[in-house]
């Protein structure tokens, strides 16, 4: 017997890591289909609605796959329910621009909460595996979301556009710039206009490209060791 643990012991702790992985692998696939939508769905009411009730719905996925307290749980859960609440006031009684703007800000405060859930699982994680590795890339697709809202609040609600070439910019754009930005594919075709945005975009990249070749380069080449 291995590490002087009997084979049933073993046996459940081998099915409950396999039930945790599944669980952070279906936050990664929400978050994938999040971003996918976010691009290519048109700019209306409608897709800024059903992307925010995407994003409450892996809020809620990611606090059952943290583990946390039942009424930790619960209240995030209706902390995402009332921001589907407040981005559909906001949708219905305001101008386009400011309800884009409003429902931005929910967006944000939502993936920010999602993502300090999974970083607090990652945290109680005492051997790297492969839970480890995907609760870091949740975070990682987490963080592209948050700048992607953060760039939308600023080119919405601030005083001038986000972008030098466009009146005013959708969420597909900010969504696409924000991921664009941080994998440093730089293809050109949106640019940001004063210093503001431009230190936001810069500032995605340099924390985008730092994540990936420190944590995550760390966590993959040191599975199965403990911190």
């Amino acid at each position: 017997m291995s590490n002087g643990q009997p084979p049933q012991e073993r046996d459940v702790q081998l099915g409950e890591r396999t039930k945790i992985e599944g669980r952070f692998g279906m936050v990664l696939f929400l978050l994938i289909i999040a971003v996918f939508f976010s691009i290519s769905a048109p700019d209306e009411p409608w897709a800024l609605l059903v992307t925010t009730i995407i994003l409450a719905l892996t809020l809620s996925v990611a606090m059952w796959a943290s583990g946390v307290r039942p009424m930790v749980a619960r209240a995030g859960l209706g902390f995402a329910v009332l921001g589907i609440g407040v981005s559909i006031v906001i949708a219905v009684s305001v101008t386009a621009r400011i309800a884009s703007g409003g429902i931005a800000i929910t967006s944000l405060l939502l993936t920010l909460v999602t993502m300090g859930a999974v970083a607090r699982r990652i945290l109680l994680q005492v051997e790297i595996s492969v839970i480890t590795v995907l609760g870091a890339l949740c975070i990682y697709v987490l963080l592209g979301l948050s700048f992607a809202f953060v760039f939308n609040t600023v080119g919405d609600l601030g005083p001038q556009p986000f972008f030098a070439s466009h009146e005013r910019g959708t969420r597909s754009d900010y969504m696409y710039f924000s991921f664009i930005t941080m994998e440093t594919v730089g293809y050109g075709d949106l640019t940001p206009q004063g210093g503001l945005g431009r230190a936001l975009a810069a500032t995605e990249g340099l924390l985008g490209q730092i994540y990936l070749v420190t944590a995550v380069a760390a966590l993959v080449g040191n599975i199965g060791r403990t911190r």
